[in-house]
């Protein structure tokens, strides 16, 4: 995948079975622990691509925001839980510089124009982005519309390198 923002996307696992029950169980089964283990998978995949490719790792990760209303239902914001893992893991610092302010509709029952058309202008930054590599951090990119709709906002902010990174991906 590519867009004008991303010039790294990197996904551990191809989400078919079972991974697209493990990400169903984290997302919507309250079952946030699960990001440990995601995050090991994950972090093994970006150490294993940014070695081989002779990359430096970004100064800072930033997880999806979730629309309020989603988190209240939720109870928590999966992208952000695992980004705090991964943080963890990588030793790279987890900033919160953007909100959803934006409650848009639900992506999993859009097609890629709909979800391209949902995220525009979904996101806003809310404080200072105190470097120029970053890594966005989401649980499942399917077409990119979401990591695409962020890096639009922080290539806005003066982000030069964005790199998106998710537990899984949608094959096409």
């Amino acid at each position: 995948m590519s867009d004008d923002y991303c010039r790294v996307w990197i996904a551990a696992l191809s989400y078919q079975p079972p991974v697209d029950r493990w990400l169903h169980s984290f997302k919507f089964a309250q079952t946030p622990a699960l990001a440990r283990h995601l995050a090991i998978l994950l972090s093994a995949q970006v150490m294993t691509y940014y070695k081989q490719h002779k990359r430096l790792l970004p100064e800072a990760l930033i997880a999806v925001p979730l629309a309020k209303k989603r988190w209240r239902y939720r109870g928590y914001n999966q992208a952000l839980v695992l980004a705090n893992e991964v943080s963890k893991v990588l030793g790279i610092p987890l900033i919160h510089a953007v909100i959803r302010h934006k409650d848009s509709k639900v992506q999993h029952q859009l097609d890629r124009r709909q979800r391209q058309a949902n995220m525009r202008q979904a996101f806003q930054v809310v404080s200072v982005i105190p470097c120029t590599r970053i890594a966005i951090v989401d649980d499942i990119i399917t077409t990119g519309a979401t990591v695409s709709g962020l890096g639009a906002v922080l290539s806005e902010q003066g982000v030069v390198e964005i790199d998106a990174w998710a537990v899984a991906y949608t094959p096409s």
